[in-house]
C-alpha cells in the first residue's frame, strides 16, 4: 500500500470508530433514561439495582428469630 491508500484507510477506520463510539454512548444514555423512568417493579424485571428501606416493623427488627443476632 502506498501512503495515500494508507491515509484513506486510516480516515475510514477513524470515521467508523467514531460512529461506533457514538452509537454506544447513545445506547448507554437510553439505558440510563430507562432506569430513571421505570417503575420499581419494571426495574426488577429489567434487572436494574433497586434500593429498599425497611423502617420500624417486625421484619426490619427481626422479630420471631431464635437468636438476637439474626
Amino acid at each position: 500500500m502506498n501512503k495515500v491508500d494508507e491515509d484513506k484507510k486510516s480516515a475510514e477506520l477513524q470515521a467508523l470508530n467514531k460512529k461506533l463510539y457514538q452509537e454506544e454512548q447513545e445506547k448507554q444514555e437510553a439505558l440510563k433514561q430507562k432506569a430513571a423512568e421505570d417503575s420499581f417493579y419494571q426495574k426488577l424485571l429489567d434487572g436494574f439495582d433497586v434500593n429498599v428501606l425497611i423502617v420500624g416493623d417486625s421484619i426490619g427488627e427481626g422479630a420471631g428469630t431464635e437468636t438476637d443476632g439474626q
